[in-house]
Formats: C-alpha cells, sequence, structure tokens
C-alpha cells in the first residue's frame, strides 16, 4: 500500500497539477492583487474629485447636485470597500495556495527520500547476495515448513530405531 501511494506521488512530480499549476495559480492571484490595487486607487483619485465637486456644489448653493454628487460618494466608497474585501481575500487564497504547494514539495521530497532509501537497502542486499525482489513469492510457507520438518523428523526417528536395533 506504501508502494502505491509512493508511485502515486512520483507520477504528478513536476507536472502540470503540481508545481507549475501551482506557481500559474500563484501568479494570477498576484496579477489580480495588481489590478485591484490600481482600481483602488483609480477611485480614491476620483472620490477626491467628488468631494471637491460636492464642495463647490455646496458653495454654490446647488443643494440638488450636492445630494447627487454625495450618492455617487456613498457608491464609490462603498465599491472601495468591496475591492479592500475582494483583495483579502484573493490574499487568503495565495496564503492557501502557498501552503498546498510547500505542503506538495514536502510530501514529494520525503516520497523521493523513501524510494531512494529503498534502492539504498536493496542494493546493499545486492552485495550481500540477497535478492529481495520476486523472492516473496517463491519464499515457503510456514505450511511447507511443518510439512517438511514432520518429513525430517521421520528420518530421524527412522535412522534413531535403526541405530537402537542391533
Amino acid at each position: 500500500m506504501l508502494m502505491n501511494s509512493q508511485c502515486d506521488c512520483n507520477k504528478y512530480r513536476g507536472s502540470i497539477f503540481g508545481r507549475e499549476q501551482v506557481r500559474e495559480t500563484e501568479k494570477t492571484i498576484r496579477k489580480g492583487q495588481r489590478d485591484l490595487q490600481r482600481d483602488r486607487l483609480q477611485l480614491e483619485r476620483e472620490e477626491k474629485k467628488l468631494e471637491l465637486e460636492i464642495k463647490k456644489a455646496a458653495k454654490d448653493g446647488n443643494k440638488q447636485v450636492a445630494t447627487i454628487l454625495a450618492k455617487q460618494l456613498i457608491a464609490l466608497r462603498k465599491q472601495k470597500t468591496k475591492t479592500y474585501i475582494a483583495g483579502s481575500k484573493m490574499q487568503a487564497i495565495g496564503t492557501q495556495t502557498k501552503v498546498l504547494s510547500d505542503t506538495l514539495d514536502d510530501m514529494l521530497e520525503e516520497s523521493g527520500d523513501e524510494s531512494e532509501e529503498e534502492a539504498i537497502v536493496n542494493k546493499v542486499l545486492d552485495e550481500i547476495g540477497i535478492e529481495i525482489s520476486g523472492k516473496l513469492a517463491e519464499a515457503p510457507s510456514a505450511h511447507k515448513e511443518a510439512v517438511s520438518k514432520s518429513t525430517e523428523e521421520d528420518e530421524i526417528e527412522k535412522q534413531l530405531a535403526k541405530l537402537k536395533a542391533p
């Protein structure tokens, strides 16, 4: 079972599913955050312009224009607040992506260590003449050992009986 999960991890190493997809996601998030920052700065400029227009309309005594501009200012500030909310959500997604990327890298490194350890153990066993791979099926089971032991015991008893008989 461990070998299967190890193989599953290795097949995603360096694939679009793994690191490249994470990089693409991080790139998209950074671009989105820059766009939001740009929009926010534009909204702040418009906010200052509207405030000046409201002051000018109030100074001129044009209350109707001032109230319309005030409503626009309120809508603009709500929109600006929404950009802050969207930015914080994008930052949270970026953080999650980073954590997932680090976790994926750690898992892949660990699975690489396991396969490396297994390769070293197999090399050492090969050097001393023991082959592990494929020999488990050929290994005698407990039942075969019991049968062969009883056969050996029978032979020993026969030899012992021969020695006692003469």
